[in-house]
């Protein structure tokens, strides 16, 4: 039986028996890095707008559709390329 999370930041349907979504993660990594996002990822905060404004940063790359699972190897290359544009404005 799934347990629905009720960590703040998480999307309401998540489980921990279920695959994170790229969109979903997106958000979370946004927030955890306070990271500053366009028009409509400062008004609205979903993970739409999240995944969106990482695709324009460039900091997801390649064919990437934000209902895909996010694998452990895609979550650290992400993670790593928000340190290197993080590292960058220092």
């Amino acid at each position: 039986m799934a347990v629905p999370c009720f960590v703040f930041g998480l999307p309401a349907a998540a489980t921990q028996d279920a695959a994170a979504k790229l969109d979903g993660v997106s958000l979370l990594i946004m927030q955890a890095f306070n990271m500053k996002g366009g028009t409509f990822y400062t008004m609205i905060r979903t993970p739409h707008y999240a995944y969106r404004e990482l695709l324009y940063q460039n900091i997801i790359q390649g064919r990437a559709d934000s209902d895909m699972a996010v694998s452990g190897d895609l979550l650290l290359f992400i993670v790593n390329r928000v340190l290197e544009r993080n590292e960058g404005e220092l």
